[in-house]
């Protein structure tokens, strides 16, 4: 299904950032589109790669200088939208971004416009759909690692489940 660009703000970065299509995002980045520039609720192109799980697109974002502290129009922070999409089979994909993130420096401790902690993000868990925090132990875990090492290690532990 098509989405309504002119309604929602949207320019090419925002829609490829949305579908995960990291071709139209390098493509979107040499035709001058600009990192930081807001759709809808002020969402980044990184807010929306970070809420629909796309690790890749967010890793190149970040890679490419966007924003990791910009707030939307509810002051969330792209930390916050780590746990917005309910997707259980996608939580590894959360996992790494949240890590991605801190790595670049996101602030676990900003806060939104309701108070709420940007490292307060929640996550489904696969067993039974119960909550599960993630917290800053991947900044530990992982803090000599570098992105593509990071997506690296998941996608070879992708592989080995599928």
């Amino acid at each position: 299904m098509a989405v309504d660009l002119r309604k929602r703000r949207w320019c090419a970065l925002h829609e490829a950032a949305w579908q995960g299509d990291l071709p139209g995002l390098q493509a979107a980045l040499v035709q001058g589109r600009d990192l930081q520039a807001l759709a809808e609720f002020d969402f980044t192109a990184l807010h929306l790669a970070v809420s629909q799980r796309h690790p890749a697109c967010v890793s190149w974002l970040i890679a490419q200088g966007a924003d990791i502290e910009a707030p939307d129009r509810d002051g969330d922070r792209p930390l916050h939208h780590v746990g917005t999409n309910r997707l259980q089979s996608k939580l590894g994909e959360a996992q790494l971004i949240q890590t991605l993130l801190i790595r670049a420096g996101a602030d676990e401790w900003a806060r939104n416009n309701d108070g709420v902690y940007a490292g307060e993000s929640q996550c489904p868990c696969s067993a039974g759909g119960s909550e599960l925090k993630l917290h800053s132990m991947h900044k530990v875990k992982f803090k000599d690692q570098s992105p593509a090492e990071l997506w690296g290690r998941f996608m070879l532990q992708r592989n080995r489940r599928h």
